[in-house]
């Protein structure tokens, strides 16, 4: 037999590789079109990158979206923007998935009696609106969560440009009872800014700042850094967590206190009273009439914690230099939540946080609507008194108490109108469909604190006939006549954005992001109020020896991320749990149970 040299092996090798992959591929061919005018910014296999702002939750940080070809395919951090400064949570990371998800809503459609969707074409959906909108504008209602300055402008004209009954701004993890203390204590209606860079101890009271607290990747950063041991021979900043579940933040921390669930307030202003004990008179006189109400022994029992526990944190706050203190988040925001804040902000006036570490801006934030107001407009649904409700960015069906009854006051509304991108319990219940951009394909701005002003850049043409939700109401609008059209501002929603970017630089304000200037801050004194503040522990309802604290999950938050799967998917940092919800038990309980 003669022997097989080694170009023949190859060919033999090569020709049955070849066969083999040509049996397997049953997929049919696809054909690369080329651009017939290439845009002059696209290099097909290089990528581009453009400089916008995250849209997943309030704090607002600035995105580099990363392109190839016309698609966003990965999201980074803006080094230049002062709130992240590069970095970027897991929930920013996932947002690029609302572009992509399978269940986006394709195109303006209406319902029928039957329930099933017909679509329409975006003339016939705007006719509709505003036909409906005129016929009964006084029972006309808008109920959204918070947008950018320029789209909430619009939406402001929109209602009075056609005299509808009004508009509510509703977020289901809001600050509403941090802007109500503040104003109690300090006499300004205003989130304050909270900086931990320079901080040597800091007391977390369940507002789990590492995670979903009022500005997450910016505080992570700050603490990071500030516990950098290369930097900090001694450690860094301490971290002491006051919460009755360990989350991340207490996970992390040097301490954690362990304390019954509601008793964040009276715990605060029980330490308030011990460290200005500890540090001698004179030091808290402008608090004195709120301190004297406060028990101490009544508070470590409410607290549920021992008495050395509670002296050791005193001692902690009482010797450091910078301190400071963080109000209760979502998990604790219960009836007395202001309350609870009010005694944290008092706290940080006792340890010298307040001008340094603890801030407000010089502007006060815009009043957003409560869960009584909310309950008062299903109220007026139950009646009768709402003909035509319009959502947009909230999803109440899922987000609201199940005992308010929002979804059945929905029946007696005569027309539910839907901006969800994505399909949701609510735009499964409206009547009108008017699906709105993603924020990869839409314009829009956001300020998430004065001097700071980031743009919203689209970086792929909307895969789906769907439209800005700016421009739907400016159409609506104009289809309303003459009276209303002459109320509103011409041309696209673009360009009314670009009108109000007009005082700076457009293209260098999209190259870089935005505007990124010092945030206007504001002296703040301790005013008379405060000293009627007593916090107290929320009356809970039901019985038994159980609490249920219900807080916002790491990647899902308010439930806006439950239909992403990566946000599904990625595990719990603290449970490790994914693709499901559980419920949080001690071992110790558990046993006895």
């Amino acid at each position: 037999m003669s022997e097989l040299d080694r170009r023949d092996f190859l060919k033999i090798v090569g020709l049955s590789a070849g066969a083999a992959a040509t049996a397997g591929c049953e997929d049919p061919a696809s054909k690369l079109i080329p651009y017939v005018v290439q845009p002059e910014e696209i290099t097909p296999g290089i990528a581009v990158v453009y400089a916008s702002t995250c849209q997943e939750c309030s704090a607002a940080c600035g995105l580099h979206v990363k392109t190839r070809e016309g698609r966003p395919i990965k999201l980074e951090g803006n080094p230049d923007h002062p709130i992240n400064r590069g970095r970027l949570c897991a929930r920013g990371q996932a947002g690029i998935g609302r572009t992509y998800v399978p269940g986006r809503i394709e195109g303006p459609a209406t319902r029928g009696a039957d329930g099933a969707l017909q679509a329409i074409s975006w003339d016939d959906a705007k006719s509709k609106l505003a036909a409906k909108i005129a016929a009964s504008p006084r029972k006309t209602w808008i109920l959204g969560g918070p947008v950018g300055p320029t789209l909430d402008g619009v939406i402001d004209g929109f209602v009075a440009a056609t005299g509808i009954a009004g508009r509510l701004t509703y977020e289901p993890i809001g600050r509403r009872a941090l802007v109500e203390a503040s104003e109690q204590v300090f006499g300004v209606s205003a989130v304050p800014i909270f900086d931990l860079s320079d901080a040597d101890v800091v007391v977390d009271f369940a507002s789990d700042f590492l995670d979903t607290g009022l500005s997450p990747t910016e505080h992570a950063g700050q603490i990071a850094g500030n516990r950098d041991v290369a930097q900090h021979a001694d450690g860094g900043a301490r971290v002491i967590a006051i919460s009755p579940r360990q989350n991340l933040t207490a996970s992390n921390a040097d301490m954690w206190v362990a304390a019954a669930p509601g008793s964040e307030g009276v715990l605060a202003l029980a330490l308030a009273k011990a460290v200005a004990v500890r540090k001698g008179a004179g030091v808290a006189a402008d608090v004195g009439g709120a301190l004297a109400g406060a028990n101490v022994d009544a508070a470590i029992k409410a607290a549920g914690i021992s008495r050395a526990t509670f002296d050791k944190v005193v001692g902690k706050l009482a010797s450091a230099r910078r301190a400071v203190a963080l109000p209760p988040g979502a998990a604790s925001a219960t009836s007395a939540g202001a309350g609870a804040a009010a005694a944290v902000l008092l706290l940080n006036v006792v340890v010298g946080a307040v001008g340094s570490r603890l801030q407000y801006p010089a502007e006060d934030a815009k009043p957003t609507a409560g869960l009584k107001d909310v309950l008062a407009l299903i109220d007026k649904m139950k009646a009768g008194a709402v003909d035509c409700l319009i959502v947009h960015d909230l999803n109440p069906v899922y987000s609201l108490p199940a005992k308010a009854g929002f979804a059945e006051a929905l029946s007696k509304v005569g027309l539910v109108v839907s901006f969800a991108s994505i399909a949701d319990e609510t735009s499964e219940r409206a009547g009108l469909l008017l699906p709105d951009h993603t924020p990869m394909e839409r314009w829009g701005d956001a300020s998430p604190r004065p001097g700071v002003r980031s743009l919203v850049q689209p970086t792929v043409t909307p895969l789906y006939d769907t439209q800005a939700i700016g421009d739907t109401l400016l159409g609506v609008g104009r289809a309303m006549g003459a009276n209303v059209a002459a109320q509103l501002p011409e041309g696209s929603f673009k360009s009314v954005l670009e009108a109000n970017w007009s005082g700076t630089s457009w293209r260098k304000a999209l190259a870089r992001g935005g505007v990124f200037g010092a945030t206007p801050m504001r002296a703040v004194a301790v005013q008379p109020s405060a000293a009627n503040l007593r916090p107290t522990a929320p009356r809970l309802q039901g019985a038994g020896d159980l609490t249920l604290v219900a807080f916002p999950h790491s990647f899902l938050g308010d439930g806006s991320g439950a239909p992403l799967p990566w946000m599904q998917e990625i595990p719990d940092p603290v449970t490790k749990i994914s693709w499901n919800s559980w419920a949080e038990i001690s071992q110790a309980k558990a046993d006895e149970l």
